[in-house]
């Protein structure tokens, strides 16, 4: 009689094992599934937060929906380095150390993310609006007193060197650099037509 009832309990034991297995996997496969679309979300909300309303007259240089990925990472790293730094023993020393973390996250996400422009708008009186990652401020430039360059950024993609074109703006001291992108023509052809000098 023993000997069944420690079987029964071991059977019991090992199908607990089973559920509690079946239930972590589900739990993974549910928080995948909840990254895959929360991550999907991000890139088409970004998308539409940066670039607002579709209109004909928009000139896309980048894509904002590349800068998720960037976006998720150092948000990571840097919640995982915050709560590290955490573990002290004075109070003062983990705030600032958890300052230090989120102040080189937030940089790291600036030069990443929000340095350059991502379109261009056609705005009334020889201004265009330079388009910006969300929630970046748009600026508005008068193109009438614009020096237009383009410059070239070789970035590597696997092993091999490509490069791509960057539309630069000078005007009145503000130096505004537009997302690396394959073809920078149209918005050249958009600020030269509205009065802006090509550089030399």
């Amino acid at each position: 009689m023993t000997h069944s009832t420690e079987a029964k309990e071991k059977r019991v034991a090992q199908l607990r094992q089973i559920r509690s297995a079946g239930a972590g996997c589900g739990l993974v496969l549910f928080l995948l599934a909840l990254f895959v679309g929360g991550f999907g979300m991000l890139q088409r909300g970004l998308r539409v937060a940066t670039f607002g309303p579709s209109t004909a007259d928009l000139v896309i240089l980048g894509a904002p929906e590349k800068h998720a990925n960037a976006m998720v990472w150092i948000a990571a790293f840097t919640l995982m380095a915050a709560v590290f730094a955490l573990s002290t023993r004075s109070t003062v020393r983990a705030l600032v150390q958890v300052g230090l973390v989120v102040a080189v996250g937030l940089t790291a996400l600036w030069f990443n993310c929000y340095d350059s422009f991502e379109a261009i708008r056609p705005r009334p009186a020889n201004e265009v609006e330079l388009i910006y990652l969300w929630p970046r401020p748009n600026a508005r430039v008068n193109v009438r007193d614009a020096v237009v360059a383009r410059e070239i950024e070789v970035v590597e993609v696997g092993d091999l060197p490509t490069s791509f074109d960057c539309l630069v703006i000078t005007t009145r001291g503000q130096r505004y650099r537009s997302a690396p992108c394959v073809n920078v023509d149209a918005a050249t052809r958009l600020l030269l037509g509205r009065g802006a000098t090509r550089a030399r």
